[in-house]
């Protein structure tokens, strides 16, 4: 009790060999006046309630000021970290470093082929706005100009990319339905034009066409010919014999014709379904489209293509199987599809086929690394 004011509760503990705990319960009991902390009373007597009060509002303050400053402290070591972490990428980090990339040069003794595809025309069929939401529009006027597109658009990308590798050779892939005919009930409501008259006007773009490319360019022009389903002139499709059958079989006998006394000029016209033809070392196999039964299945083209072009390697192998038919541009790696110069239209959407724009297809090939760049050819029209 002497020693109370005198001696922190540690102090007395230490003394009496008892703990603090102790201490306190006996000072308790004895009713000791309150100390705060651990400093010492001045004075025995007991604390007033005005006293206990301030003291106690005293010690409030100064325990939010210790959250404080520990808040504070907890902040500024945070600080500290990220800080040293900082410094430490600094250390790290090395000033960058550059160096020259030489200048292209084309490779010598290397070229590549250019692969042109023309194909779905519909050069007689009609497509109103009002049929296909606005989405296009398509008469004998709008085919010629955009087989005079084709011609203009498909050079003038091969003449880019000559800049880059020596292109002397194209091979014009005619993959057939240039004309819409009247075969099917619906060509009958919308053909402009007789199946005579058609293949009249779409022969004239082609051979003008082709007199372009000869005119324009030194390349020599491979071209390739498939007949397509719609030029038939029976009711149901013939396999054997169809050749005889197509009125665009005709018209590239007549094409040929016309072009027989131009050296640069070869027309390869078969009667088998499929043509093959030797660019550089790799094989490419050149058909319409219509024999591969494709219905419109979630896969899209590639089952059915797959399907039938595993068949078809049992016979003659090649690496890229090349079609139209479908009027949707796609590169499968193995088989090439052509877009339409017709375009979306009526039939397309009742059969749910996917919008695409009007165009067409063209890639290279290269003489070292084969199929290189792919690249579609659009119109204004």
């Amino acid at each position: 009790k002497e020693n109370w004011t005198k001696l922190t509760n540690e102090e007395l503990a230490k003394q009496t060999g008892t703990s603090e705990r102790t201490i306190k319960r006996h000072a308790k009991k004895m009713k000791l006046p309150h100390k705060t902390g651990h400093e010492h009373y001045e004075r025995t007597i007991p604390v007033t309630p005005e006293e206990q009060v301030k003291m106690d509002a005293e010690l409030r303050v100064k325990k939010q000021e210790e959250v404080a400053v520990k808040d504070k402290y907890k902040i500024l070591l945070a600080e500290n970290e990220l800080l040293k972490k900082t410094i430490e990428a600094v250390k790290i980090i090395k000033p960058v470093e550059t160096y020259t990339i030489p200048i292209h040069k084309p490779e010598g003794g290397n070229e590549a082929t250019a692969v042109v595809l023309m194909s779905d025309v519909h050069y007689g069929e009609t497509v109103k706005k009002s049929e296909v939401m606005g989405l296009n529009e398509y008469n004998p006027d709008i085919a010629r100009q955009r087989c005079d597109e084709f011609f203009k658009h498909s050079l003038r990308i091969i003449n880019v990319l000559s800049k880059e590798i020596p292109i002397k050779n194209m091979v014009l892939g005619l993959l057939g339905d240039f004309i819409n005919n009247m075969m099917f009930e619906d060509a009958i409501e919308s053909n402009a034009l007789s199946p005579m008259d058609e293949v009249i006007k779409v022969q004239s773009s082609i051979a003008s066409g082709i007199e372009y490319y000869l005119k324009m360019s030194e390349m020599n022009l491979t071209i390739v010919c498939c007949r397509g389903n719609h030029s038939r002139i029976t009711k149901k499709p013939r396999i054997s014999g169809a050749q005889g059958h197509s009125l665009e079989y005709l018209m590239y006998h007549n094409l040929a014709i016309y072009f027989e006394k131009e050296p640069r000029v070869k027309f390869l016209i078969p009667d088998s379904y499929l043509v093959y033809v030797k660019v550089y070392d790799q094989t490419l196999a050149f058909h319409h489209g219509e024999a591969v039964r494709y219905l419109g299945g979630i896969g899209g083209l590639t089952i059915p293509m797959n399907k039938a072009i595993a068949q078809w390697e049992n016979g003659r192998h090649a690496e890229i199987y090349i079609s139209g038919h479908f009027h949707q541009r796609t590169d499968g790696g193995n088989f090439i599809v052509n877009g339409s110069i017709v375009g979306y239209n009526a039939y397309a959407i009742a059969t749910k086929c996917r919008f695409e724009k009007p165009q067409q297809v063209m890639f290279l090939m290269d003489k070292k690394r084969g199929k290189t760049i792919l690249a579609p050819i659009l119109f204004n029209v």
